[in-house]
């Protein structure tokens, strides 16, 4: 695989994981709420966004322009989320969990690209390999989703 490859899938997987914490946090205020109409909304705003930037982008940086224009119908869906969503029911939101997880992404994204990027199985499993540990060292080091499952990770520390 190239670096234009992997660059593709990295700005796909930051999106993803926007758009599945929009999903299944934020989109559950319209249900809670009663007022599923606003979701439509949301949806069909980012489809809208979604082709427009499809339509100026792809012709001028194909699959990169798709990408690019995915990640930011994502970000209008969440914002729109959001915003709409607190009106029908407001879902609090631990914001320092938040940004630990954004931390860590932003380290393996750093980790990434300073990996040397090879064209081969193994190497490519080795990339994968460690970002996954990147990611999952730097979440139990900030302590955000294994606090209660590894209590003696907590021994000495304060809540």
């Amino acid at each position: 695989m190239t670096g234009f490859r992997f660059h593709v899938i990295i700005v796909l997987s930051i999106g993803v994981r926007g758009q599945l914490r929009n999903s299944y946090y934020f989109d559950l205020a319209f249900q809670l709420g009663k007022q599923t109409t606003g979701q439509l909304w949301v949806v069909g705003s980012s489809a809208v966004v979604n082709f427009v930037l499809n339509m100026v982008l792809i012709p001028r940086t194909g699959m990169l322009g798709a990408a690019w224009a995915t990640i930011a119908a994502y970000a209008v869906a969440l914002l729109l989320s959001v915003l709409l969503g607190r009106r029908a029911f407001t879902v609090p939101l631990n914001w320092r969990g938040a940004g630990q997880v954004l931390l860590a992404a932003a380290a393996v994204v750093a980790c990434w690209y300073l990996l040397p990027s090879g064209e081969t199985l193994w190497s490519v499993a080795g990339q994968i390999t460690c970002v996954v540990l990147i990611y999952c060292t730097t979440l139990f080091l900030l302590h955000t989703h294994w606090r209660h499952r590894f209590p003696f990770a907590m021994r000495g520390r304060r809540e």
